[in-house]
């Protein structure tokens, strides 16, 4: 699950930071960690994908994500829409045949695998288009469950 600040990081102040890691720790300490099942991969025009399954937890640890943006940068800072849960595996940088991605995509086996969610991380994300990368800067990993009693081993790592 992946939710956008529809504001340059660079523009967030320390303080605002600060605030936002509080909010949002505040806000998931009473959510259980939980664990879906990803799969199968589809290709899609943007890139490859996983369905999420079931997905009512997910949706509703990223609702409380969005709420906790919204606390704390105001509405204007949450314009991203999200739809249905995914996994994005990999982004399209240029034209291609999807048959042929998912020919090859429905070979991976397993094709479902369980995935633990214990944890939201806060991002900087930069694209690089010359490059074609995107870069991923953690700036804080937030366990689920902290005031439940019941982060798991996982979590705490």
């Amino acid at each position: 699950m992946s939710d956008q600040i529809s504001r340059p990081a660079h523009l967030i102040g320390q303080a605002k930071r600060d605030k936002l890691v509080a909010e949002v720790s505040h806000r998931v300490a009473t959510v259980a960690p939980f664990t879906i099942t990803i799969g199968s991969v589809l290709s899609y025009a943007s890139g490859a994908i996983a369905d999420t399954h079931p997905d009512h937890q997910l949706a509703a640890l990223h609702t409380v994500a969005r709420d906790s943006t919204r606390a704390t940068l105001g509405d204007d800072a949450r314009q991203y829409e999200f739809g249905i849960q995914h996994l994005t595996t990999a982004y399209a940088y240029a034209e291609a045949d999807s048959d042929a991605a998912q020919r090859l995509l429905r070979r991976v086996r397993t094709s479902h695998a369980p995935l633990e969610v214990n944890a939201i991380h806060l991002v900087d994300v930069t694209a690089d288009p010359p490059a074609k990368t995107i870069n991923w800067e953690e700036v804080m990993r937030i366990p689920l469950g902290t005031a439940l009693g019941r982060v798991s081993d996982a979590a705490r790592r």
